[in-house]
């Protein structure tokens, strides 16, 4: 889900399940200290025994790339951490290599002080992330210094290729290299007729395997509030371009939000279409509907599907991919102090078969998610304080729903707003779930108000103001308990 710079998502925490639940319907481990900086996920992948590796940028003061690997079995927990100690401007990835089952490739994207321009290395490492002394450098710019340069992304292909996109600030001239495993340059190809602005661009990604397909877009030319998406083929020849439109007029009236600052999702369906998913609000100013839309491109736009996040506001995408069940899942974020991420399971029709959602009060500075080859799902945020203190935290969605008893749970198939709240307390609930009653409770364990019906929206008027907590018990007879906050 990108750039380093003018990323927005939001809020989210996995609980530390220090009670010993019995069942859930995620893992996850606590947030752990990264250090000070301005942090982004570079690159979060699956290596071939399961486990998890990522690649957190730190800085740019501190200039270092923090490369953790997360184990998945037999428990969830951090394995191995590596720092990497990198320049301004570098970007990096780690990825599986496609042709040895024990080994990761680390590449970056740095300056060549030596030469001139700037340069691809490219390294690799075992299962404890202990690198190779080798390593592989390709000259691949002569542009004076990074400054100069804007990399929108690289990626591993299952080939074990490195493809990687990058432009010049003064002539906006988009470069696509496809790099071999031992170093040699296969493909080149400069593309002078892509119609961006300077420093929005995103990509490329690979939204099919066969035929190899990509997507770049970036902020269409001269500022306008549009998005122009570019479908590109494995030699990097440009095979459809759509720009996104930034409004639907009647009947629904729904402005969108193009701005590449915050990622858009998109993935290709197996007819030949392509699913976008970006923000929408109402243009009518005295409907507070705002949250983010699903669109399908086959020649012409289609609207198919609306998340609303009211009343979070601003919504961003984390992640939208096909999962190897032939399903839909899409991860995204609402960036408010109390603030959601939301995801969602979706059939082939984009059909929703259930929606979990994670709620705390924080401020998430990135994420990525990742669908991994048993369908699971994985997470990683970024936590920033006051702009400067960063911790990271994982959590793996599971494909089930087996609930807790009166604890709180780190994922729910319900979210609940506005915390604190007044006069009511609004709950949207998951497709796949029926509540029974919602009872409220003080902090002596007294109950105090108790519902059984219109169960999205809780009336709060004559309790005190304070601290309660609320137990949502389901038809099943799962509960899960939050605290909120009457005014």
């Amino acid at each position: 889900m990108n750039t380093k710079h003018f990323k927005t998502i939001v809020a989210l925490a996995a609980l530390c399940c220090s009670l010993g639940l019995q069942a859930q319907t995620i893992d996850s481990i606590p947030h752990h200290y990264l250090g000070n900086g301005t942090p982004f996920i570079e690159s979060l992948m699956e290596m071939h025994d399961g486990s998890l590796v990522s690649n957190v940028f730190i800085g740019p003061e501190t200039c270092r790339v923090k490369i953790q690997k997360l184990n998945r079995y037999p428990e969830l927990a951090l394995a191995d951490s590596v720092v990497h100690y990198t320049s301004t401007g570098a970007w990096s990835i780690s990825a599986k290599d496609p042709n040895n089952y024990n080994k990761g490739i680390f590449a970056e994207y740095k300056a060549d002080s030596a030469n001139g321009g700037c340069k691809v290395t490219m390294r690799r490492f075992d299962n404890h992330l202990v690198f190779e002394p080798d390593e592989i450098e390709v000259h691949v710019t002569d542009d004076d210094s990074l400054q100069n340069c804007g990399l929108p992304g690289m990626l591993i292909d299952r080939n074990g290729d490195l493809v990687v996109a990058y432009y010049n600030y003064h002539s906006f001239d988009r470069n696509f290299i496809r790099i071999g495993p031992d170093g040699e340059i296969k493909h080149h190809n400069l593309l002078t007729n892509m119609t961006l602005d300077e420093g929005s661009d995103h990509g490329p990604f690979i939204v099919r395997e066969s035929p190899l397909t990509y997507c770049y877009y970036g902020h269409y030319a001269n500022g306008q509030d549009l998005t122009h998406c570019y479908i590109l083929d494995s030699l990097f020849n440009i095979t459809e371009s759509v720009v996104l439109p930034n409004q639907i007029t009647a009947p629904l009236w729904l402005r969108f939000s193009t701005n590449t600052n915050g990622s858009i999702g998109v993935c290709a369906k197996n007819d030949g279409s392509f699913l976008f998913a970006l923000q929408y609000e109402s243009m009518n100013p005295q409907v507070n509907d705002k949250g983010l839309a699903i669109l399908r491109y086959d020649g012409e736009l289609t609207l198919l599907k609306k998340f609303p996040s009211v009343p979070y506001g601003k919504t961003a995408t984390i992640g939208m991919d096909w999962g190897k069940d032939g399903n839909l899942y899409l991860a995204y974020a609402t960036n408010h102090l109390n603030g959601h991420i939301s995801l969602v399971k979706m059939d082939s029709d984009l059909n929703v078969i259930w929606e979990r959602y994670c709620l705390e009060s924080g401020y998430l500075w990135d994420g990525k998610m990742l669908v991994l080859k048993d369908n699971k799902v994985a997470i990683i945020g970024i936590n920033l304080v006051n702009n400067q203190i960063c911790d990271a935290f994982y959590i793996i969605v599971n494909d089930d729903y087996d609930g807790t008893t009166e604890q709180e749970s780190p994922i729910r198939p319900y979210a609940y707003y506005p915390n604190p709240a007044q006069d009511q307390l609004h709950l949207r609930f998951s497709p796949d779930v029926q509540p029974a009653c919602i009872e409220l409770f003080d902090l002596q364990g007294r109950l105090v108000s108790k519902q059984s019906q219109g169960l999205e929206n809780i009336e709060l008027q004559g309790l005190a103001p304070g601290q309660y907590v609320m137990k949502v018990t389901m038809e099943d007879g799962k509960t899960f308990t939050d605290k909120v906050v009457k005014e």
